[in-house]
This record gives C-alpha cells, sequence and structure tokens, in this order.
C-alpha cells in the first residue's frame, strides 16, 4: 500500500495544500479535478519523476529524501507509466517491444506466452507487426502488455481513454479491472472522463488546493508479497531502439569517418612537411638571399638601392659588387672574379670540396685548373676554406668576406651588378615578393612567385577547416539522431535508468564503430605514409588518429550527457514540455 501525506505541491503556483492520499493494493484509485488543478504534478511525484518533498510510505519504505540509485530501482522493479499520449519504441517490432520489457524484468517468454498476452489484451495481431502501423487502441493496449511484463507493484495510467472510443474503452478497463483485482496491483489513474470515474474504487477530486477523497468502495485483498528483482543489464536490447536504417548509417558513418580521419591525418603531416619543409628548402636554394635587379635592363645607381631599401625596410639590403683582378698561385698569375660573401650566405652547404679552415671560397674551375688551396691577392696570402660546386657560370671566381672585399676596392667608384637582399625564413620571401617595386625583378632559376603561391596553398589551415567542417557535420548528424529517439531515452529513464546508466550503454553501444574508425583510420594513414616515404612521422601521425578518437569520443559524451540531462520523462506527463 501506498501512503501519501502532507502533501504540499506547486507548479507556478500552488497547487495542493497539506494532502492525503492512500493507493491500496486491489482497487482502482483515480485522480480527477480541473485542468491545471494538479493531475499530473501528484502523478510525477508518486511516479518518482520528480523528487519526493512529502511524506511517501512505499510498502512500508519511507521514500522522501531517498538516494537516486534507491529510487531508480524502485521505478524499474515497481513503478510502471502509461502515458496519455502512447510511447513505445517506434524502431522495434511488437514483439521486441515486449522483449524488452520482458527483458529488464529478468523474464523468459516465449511467442506462445507473447501470444497468450496479446489474447488477454484483446490485441489480434501478428507478433512481428510494426508498432507503427498499429491503431490508438492497439497502441494503447501494447503499452498496458509491455508494462504487464514487469510485474511491478504500482500501475500509473494518465488519462488511458482519452482518444479512445467506446469499445476500445471497454477493452481498456478490462485490463486495468485485471490488473487490480486478478492480479492484486495497485492501480493508479489521472482522468477527467465520465466512464473511468463511474468505475473507479476510489477517487481523489483536487478543488481548491485540496485533495478530497469523494469515493471509496475499498476493495480489500491479501497483500501479495513482492520480491525484490535484479536489475537486468539490457545493453544487447539497446541498440534495438535505434532504427534498422540508423544502423547501416553508422556503419556507413564508421567507414567514411575512418578513412576521413585517415586521410585528414596524412593530408595534414605531409602538408605540414611540405609547407615547412618547402619553405625551409626554397630558402636553402637561394642560398639565404634574392638577388634583384631593373626590370628594363639599365645599370643600378644608388637611387635604386634607395628604393629597394625603403620598399623593404623590414629586410637587410646590401650592395653586390664584383671585381676582375688577378691572383698569384704557385708563382703563376690568374684571371679571376673577385666576389664579396655574406655572413648569411651558407657556402659550407654547397661545397665541392671541404678543407675545414680559411678565409676565402675558390670556384670549382679555379681549382680545377690550379689545385689550389693557397692564393694570393694584392699581396696577401689566404687559406682556401673549399671549393664551390659546379656552376654554370663556368668563370673562375673567388669569394672573400665583404668587409675584406670593402678593404682591398674602393666601392664608391665600382658598379653593382645585384641589389641583394638578406633571407632567414619564408616569410622574408612572401614580404619581397608582395612589397618590391614593379620596377624590378628578382633573379633566379626558379619561379619564386609561383613557389611562394604553391606553399600558401599547401597551408594546413586549410586541412584543419576542412576537419572542422567534417567534425560539425557529423555531430549535427547525431544530434538528429538523438531527436528521433528522444522518446525512447525517456521510457528508459521512465523504467528507472539513471543518465550515468544511459551514457554506459550509449558508449557500449558505440565502441565498435570507434574501434572501426581507429583501425580503418590508421591503416590508411599509415599505407600512404610508406608510398610517400615520409615513415619519420609514423609515430606522430597515429598519436593524432588517437587524439582525433578521443576528441570525437569526449564531444560526443557531452552531446549525449547534455541532451538525456535535458529530455526529462516528466517531458512525457507534459507532452514534451519541460518542467
Amino acid at each position: 500500500m501506498i501512503t501519501l501525506d502532507q502533501i504540499h505541491l506547486e507548479y507556478k503556483h500552488i497547487l495542493i495544500k497539506d494532502g492525503h492520499m492512500d493507493i491500496p493494493y486491489g482497487s482502482i484509485t483515480l485522480i480527477c479535478g480541473e485542468s491545471g488543478s494538479g493531475k499530473t504534478t501528484l502523478l510525477e511525484t508518486i511516479g518518482l519523476l520528480s523528487d519526493v518533498k512529502c511524506s511517501y510510505i512505499f510498502d512500508n519504505i519511507e521514500l522522501k529524501g531517498i538516494n537516486q540509485n534507491k529510487r531508480s530501482q524502485i521505478m524499474q522493479n515497481d513503478i510502471a507509466f502509461i502515458f496519455q499520449d502512447v510511447y513505445l519504441f517506434e524502431h522495434m517490432s511488437l514483439k521486441e517491444n515486449i522483449l524488452f520489457f520482458a527483458k529488464m524484468a529478468n523474464k523468459e517468454i516465449n511467442d506462445d506466452m507473447i501470444y497468450e498476452y496479446m489474447n488477454l489484451l484483446s490485441l489480434n495481431l501478428d507478433i512481428n507487426t510494426d508498432v507503427k502501423t498499429m491503431s490508438i487502441g492497439e497502441r494503447q493496449r501494447l503499452t498496458i502488455l509491455c508494462a504487464m511484463m514487469k510485474d511491478v507493484k504500482l500501475y500509473i495510467f494518465d488519462e488511458p481513454t482519452a482518444y479512445l472510443d467506446n469499445e476500445n474503452k471497454e477493452l481498456v478497463f478490462k485490463i486495468i479491472e485485471y490488473l487490480s483485482k486478478t492480479l492484486h496491483k495497485m492501480v493508479l489513474i489521472a482522468s477527467h472522463d465520465d466512464f473511468m470515474i463511474q468505475r473507479a474504487d476510489r477517487i481523489y477530486k483536487i478543488e481548491n488546493q485540496q485533495l478530497n477523497l469523494i469515493k471509496d468502495n475499498l476493495y480489500t485483498i491479501e497483500n501479495k508479497k513482492q520480491v525484490e528483482q535484479i536489475i537486468p543489464y539490457i545493453n544487447d536490447y539497446y541498440h534495438k531502439i535505434k532504427s534498422h536504417t540508423q544502423s547501416m548509417i553508422n556503419i556507413m558513418i564508421a567507414i567514411v569517418l575512418g578513412i576521413v580521419v585517415g586521410l585528414f591525418s596524412f593530408s595534414l603531416i605531409y602538408s605540414y612537411d611540405y609547407y615547412y619543409g618547402s619553405q625551409d628548402k626554397l630558402v636553402s636554394i637561394l642560398n639565404n638571399e634574392i638577388r634583384l635587379v631593373r626590370k628594363d635592363g639599365k645599370t643600378l645607381e644608388t637611387k635604386d638601392y634607395n628604393t629597394v631599401t625603403y620598399d623593404l625596410m623590414n629586410l637587410n639590403v646590401y650592395q653586390y659588387y664584383q671585381c676582375d683582378d688577378m691572383i698569384s698561385i704557385d708563382n703563376q698569375i690568374y684571371d679571376v672574379t673577385v666576389i664579396p660573401c655574406y655572413s648569411f650566405e651558407n657556402y659550407n652547404k654547397n661545397l665541392y670540396k671541404d678543407f675545414g679552415n680559411g678565409e676565402c671560397f675558390v670556384s670549382y674551375e679555379l681549382y680545377r685548373e690550379t689545385n689550389c688551396q693557397e692564393i694570393i691577392l694584392n699581396d696577401i696570402t689566404y687559406n682556401v676554406r673549399g671549393v664551390i660546386s659546379p656552376s654554370s657560370t663556368n668563370i673562375n671566381c673567388i669569394y672573400i668576406d665583404n668587409d675584406t672585399f670593402n678593404q682591398i676596392y674602393d666601392v664608391s667608384f665600382m658598379n653593382f651588378s645585384y641589389i641583394i637582399v638578406q633571407l632567414r625564413t619564408m616569410n622574408d620571401i612572401e614580404y619581397v615578393v608582395e612589397n618590391l617595386s614593379s620596377d624590378y625583378e628578382i633573379v633566379s632559376d626558379i619561379d619564386i612567385s609561383a613557389r611562394v603561391s604553391m606553399i600558401k596553398d599547401f597551408n594546413p589551415l586549410y586541412l584543419v577547416i576542412f576537419e572542422v567542417v567534417i567534425m560539425l557535420s557529423y555531430f549535427i548528424y547525431n544530434i538528429y539522431v538523438l531527436y528521433d529517439n528522444k522518446i525512447s531515452m525517456m521510457l528508459l529513464k521512465v523504467c528507472g535508468y539513471q543518465n550515468k546508466r544511459l551514457c554506459q550503454l550509449n558508449f557500449m553501444d558505440k565502441w565498435k564503430t570507434y574501434i572501426v574508425m581507429l583501425l580503418l583510420s590508421i591503416f590508411v594513414a599509415n599505407i600512404l605514409m610508406a608510398i610517400y616515404d615520409i615513415v619519420d612521422y609514423i609515430l606522430i601521425i597515429n598519436g593524432l588518429i588517437l587524439i582525433h578518437m578521443l576528441l570525437f569520443m569526449i564531444i560526443e559524451f557531452m552531446i549525449y550527457f547534455i541532451f538525456v540531462s535535458y529530455h526529462t520523462p516528466v517531458m512525457l506527463l507534459r507532452g514534451g514540455k519541460r518542467r
């Protein structure tokens, strides 16, 4: 028996003040009252859909202030809801709905037993019928049948005859009477239908904030001993809540996302390697400098140097001189071109021979002719540090430090051949391309502007944006699926499943999808790494894939948790509105 005392309920305003109510076994107890009087709010309290704030004795157990676990256990084992708007697991067949609730009650049932229950409830249908094709009356009776599978102590009906004709009302009442009188259950009904009011054993009316007992034909019967049932683990049924189409779509999404994540991870590493590696490579190819001349072919003058210096004020700009002179090697005289070299130029990377120490470099052509390791220029002896690799110039050259060059020659009377711009990074090259006056051009064997444009196009940021778009699309689809299954989730919560348990079930349902995504993405990425020979990044790319999977899982879990937390069972009573 259930006894509620000191009932004080509010919903926007006071509904019931200091009410008292009993719900005995073997009796049909009905609550009536005007719309908005508090029937629904009282059902929420009795059905444990909201916190209990009054004295609530359920079979000698005080439920006021009980913890969430005990509350969920009672909802699973002792209470069944049959809502005004019939809610079923739409993606399950008639049989699967019944088996689902039987499984929750740890009850074994076969097809013959299902047909017996169906005959009892006048459901003359095939057990594999799609519930979407059933009439309102048939769906109402199937809801009651599913509730009967739980074999609970208390059955709560919210306006059970609201949408039914007289014939179906009679059928539903016979079932209610069977639950009460034959199975000795507590039956609670909220209704303003005269059909049910005339047939109820006990009637409580809510009027003027009072809960009054206006009818009492108590049907006394021996209280049947209740056996505590073990809460079953129903993961094997959880996936049936989703439609077959959704399951197939999820498989396809797992495959597509696995390939996309693999391709994206590889592309990100490859583009990073290309973007930053190509930048370093381009700067290296240019020997950390860009050489400029006039586009019209005229000789460079001091005003040209000043113009370029102003245009490229953020960079170091130099005048490049070279001078024809003579040197002595082993007492023989050779005509050479003397070229200054700057500290930022890296000749060591382009050496045919490296002698380790010395004050100058010589061209391959001069070394081939003289085999020199020491030269005399302007009566000063210089040790050769290295030999520059063969080039297309085919001239004898020596390269000395720029400061030494300025000490030997008076550059104020010399024409300079180029304007040299010092390069440190790819940003310097981009700066030159964007800010250089149209009167000047870059002297190079490669198309610098085209290279800069291509490297920009390979910016990894574009791939990150693409990945974000893919992830957003996936999560938007997930939200759509959650909305499609929100009734099923709320029904599970009515049956006592807490948010934490639902999240566990969702994870157990999804882990195979993530395993497929993970393995497929690793396979795709590693195959491409091998093909393009960038296996040095293999640990990085696999770590990147794992981060992707964790990110997907965390965001999806957060979306699911927020969704199930927002959609409470009370919404089933209030027509989809949140209290």
